[in-house]
């Protein structure tokens, strides 16, 4: 997957959001996704299960759990198929607000999201991304030629590999976007919980940073359905013991909201088509950009806040000190402009904190001209 992070030294900021038009989504997977993931299944054999799972007591006897009883789920993947939890997630996330508006969801899996969304009269078109080909059937359905009289046109399916760039790449090519004005809008994503849908998640919101990506018609809300571990990162405030660089990074470019449904997730059995082993608890939340990043350069930003989260309980102005030789020269300009405790800890710093020191250091002559580790992402340092 080509990487999607914004790599540009000067963020423009973003235009004022007119009618939110467009919006997608993304499922969520466990285990390790191989990088160079291939475009297209290479098994397209129909995978039965020999002996029928038995549906667990007070699951809704729908089209959808009782069709999946001899599918196994896709290793590594919990899909949402409770459509009454579905229904309630696209209103959490807004999407029954919005005007014309062209949905995007990966990770579609049999489609339980995506007859949610079709369902709502605003809903123009989705575009369903989903590789995995046990799944077919469930979305073929969706195109058949009756419900077609009942959708007609408003539904397309992309059987590219979701964590490829190239999956939404073929939405623009197929023209799914030609008559999406150059307005804000969104997207829906559930990912995976393992580092590898953490990158995910990191690589979709920093295209906001230099108006990548889909963000090049705006800008663009997005929706996530995920893991609570990373959303307890991503939410986290300074001194939580979760707190984390995400939360710093995130944060700078978008404003982050928990999008609590009165069903919920739990217990999963009664939301998802889960493979076994799979413990992951799942919410959801909603990310929207800001009018203008607050800070000038983002890749300042990452730079700083990956060197210094290395010791999270370390004294700020020593942390500083060590992220490039000669750092500590820019200690009184810093204390200057408001940060002036030395026994803050790098995990007590604020987000006006983190603004002067990623500034400060942005206008430095002499800070490092290669700010960006293409190699960073690991289970240890996201």
């Amino acid at each position: 997957m080509h990487s999607l992070r914004a790599t540009t030294s000067r963020l423009a900021a973003c235009a004022a959001p007119p009618p939110l038009r467009s919006f997608s989504t993304a499922r969520p997977a466990l285990i390790r996704v191989v990088r160079n993931a291939r475009p297209t299944p290479l098994d397209t054999t129909l995978k039965k299960l020999k002996h029928p799972r038995r549906l667990p007591d007070g699951v809704p006897k729908t089209e959808l759990f009782t069709g999946l009883t001899e599918t196994p789920a896709v290793r590594g993947r919990s899909t949402l198929v409770n459509e009454e939890s579905a229904r309630a997630l696209v209103k959490a996330w807004g999407i029954d607000r919005m005007q014309d508006v062209t949905v995007v969801e990966a990770y579609a899996g049999p489609g339980g999201i995506t007859r949610a969304l079709l369902e709502l009269p605003n809903v123009k078109r989705v575009a369903a991304v989903e590789d995995a080909y046990r799944y077919y059937p469930f979305l073929e359905v969706l195109a058949s030629q009756v419900l077609k009289e009942r959708y007609p046109g408003r539904v397309e399916h992309i059987g590219v590999d979701s964590f490829r760039w190239e999956a939404y790449t073929e939405v623009e090519q197929r023209g799914l976007f030609d008559d999406v004005p150059t307005l804000s809008f969104d997207q829906g994503a559930q990912i995976p919980s393992t580092v590898y849908g953490q990158q995910l998640f990191v690589q979709l919101v920093s295209a906001i940073a230099g108006e990548m990506w889909y963000f090049q018609k705006g800008r663009m809300q997005m929706g996530f359905l995920g893991s609570e571990t990373l959303w307890k990162k991503i939410l986290a405030k300074p001194g939580d013991p979760e707190f984390h660089k995400l939360a710093v990074l995130i944060n700078s470019l978008a404003i982050v909201e928990r999008c609590d449904t009165l069903l919920g997730f739990a217990p999963p059995t009664m939301h998802f088509h889960r493979p076994r082993g799979d413990m992951a608890s799942y919410s959801a939340i909603k990310v929207t950009p800001r009018e203008k990043p607050l800070v000038k350069n983002y890749d300042a930003l990452e730079y700083v806040t990956r060197h210094m989260f290395v010791g999270k309980a370390t004294p700020w102005e020593k942390a500083f000190t060590s992220i490039a030789p000669g750092a500590g020269n820019l200690l009184p300009n810093i204390r200057e402009q408001g940060l002036d405790d030395p026994k803050k800890t790098v995990s007590q710093l604020t987000m006006k904190d983190w603004i002067i020191l990623a500034d400060t250091f942005n206008e430095w002559p002499f800070r490092p001209q290669t700010l960006f580790d293409d190699f960073g992402f690991s289970e240890e340092r996201i």
